[in-house]
């Protein structure tokens, strides 16, 4: 009898790692806690690194049909004033890979249908474990108790599991809250394969294409946490919190539908040094969760299903297996979660000397190439072939 995984959790990490699993013989289910296993109204890079992973999975052409190919980021002031471009495309060029921008939802399907919707249910939120010498027993709110050889934890920055593998713990506010939307939009600041970012004082706003005459547009705003809309409803807010943005921004906001725009408070929590014991790890956002300010969040998931699966397949000891995907992970994405940190405080600045200087750094061709070769350092990483 092969070996058998349960994965708690069919968002972005947990259908990624039941592909992953399946490519390499263990048998799989997956138990997810909604009713419906869909994506949310918003955008997603997938930068290099990612898309490689993808490759490996076998579903990268189609999220190339789908999304849209990011050659150019562009940094500009709210009025307008260009910062820098990254050449994302240079970098994708030399690593052979490239970076898309993809609804979130249509990523959502195609790992869906990958992975088999019949090795997926629903409605079951799974709300602990208990484990022995010989495998590992999800326990589930309905009463039914799986069993496995492994259990993955794939269930988000409130994981069930994480908290009874390492304990009660607040995740950390990173003092800004996001507001974002996937719209029909079209405009001449943005041709084919250009992002563009937009820089304030504690605000950031991006709009990025995302296939099929889209555009994912995401927009942060210092704020304490837990604040309820105001009567002008999100989009009232958003027009008014970035009122002296130049015209391609406002005309996404106008664009966009009140009830499409969806609003986080933004958190991540330290690394850790640990995530997992016995036949049970972490994956994704319940080991790692970061900040969304280098657009990494998904893509160090869907790395720690390949590398996840490329261990067990390496090891037929599952504990040891574990323990040398963690080993494997902790680093990377360490590095990630603490570099989004700091690059969302930066970008997030409100002191006005500190923000100028911020921007004219950006602008010199000194900040512009440290920029491209950092990113093409991040980038670099390849997961190994299954």
């Amino acid at each position: 009898m092969g070996k058998r995984a349960i994965i708690i959790g069919a968002g972005i990490g947990g259908l990624a790692s039941a592909i992953a699993l399946r490519k390499v013989g263990y048998s799989v289910q997956v138990f997810e806690r909604t009713a419906e296993v869909r994506g949310i109204g918003s955008g997603l890079s997938l930068w290099s690194n990612a898309m490689w992973a993808l490759y490996v999975l076998g579903v990268s052409d189609e999220v190339l049909r789908l999304g849209s190919v990011v050659d150019i980021t562009r940094s500009q002031t709210a009025d307008g004033e260009v910062l820098s471009d990254v050449h994302v495309g240079t970098i994708a060029r030399k690593l052979g890979v490239p970076t898309v921008c993809i609804h979130r939802a249509d990523l959502h399907q195609i790992l869906l249908r990958a992975a088999g919707p019949e090795h997926i249910q629903t409605s079951v939120p799974c709300v602990g474990f208990t484990q022995d010498s010989h495998g590992v027993t999800a326990l589930l709110e309905n009463g039914i108790h799986a069993r496995a050889d492994l259990l993955i934890a794939a269930d988000g920055i409130h994981s069930v599991i994480r908290r009874q593998l390492i304990g009660p713990e607040e995740p950390r506010y990173s003092g800004y809250t996001c507001y974002r939307s996937v719209v029909s939009f079209v405009h001449r600041s943005m041709p084919p394969g250009v992002a563009l970012t937009a820089l304030g004082h504690g605000v950031e706003f991006g709009l990025f294409p995302c296939g099929m005459g889209r555009v994912y547009w995401f927009a942060t705003h210092n704020q304490p946490a837990a604040q309820p809309d105001s009567p002008l409803g999100r989009k009232g807010d958003c027009l008014a919190a970035f009122a002296g943005f130049s015209e391609p921004f406002i005309q996404v906001l106008h664009a966009t539908p009140e009830s499409a725009i969806l609003r986080h408070d933004v958190y991540d929590r330290t690394p850790l040094s640990h995530w997992g014991e016995g036949r049970v790890t972490l994956l994704g956002d319940a080991s790692h969760p970061m900040t969304p300010n280098l657009g990494q969040g998904a893509c160090m998931a869907i790395e720690d299903a390949v590398v996840l699966a490329h261990c067990l397949r390496s090891e037929p000891d599952v504990a040891v297996a574990l323990r040398s995907y963690e080993a494997a992970r902790r680093e990377r994405t360490a590095l990630m979660t603490t570099r989004s940190l700091y690059a969302g405080k930066i970008l997030t600045l409100e002191d006005g000397v500190l923000s100028w200087l911020r921007d004219r750094l950006m602008q010199s061709k000194l900040g512009e190439s440290q920029a491209e070769s950092v990113l093409e350092k991040l980038l670099a990483y390849q997961v190994p072939q299954l």
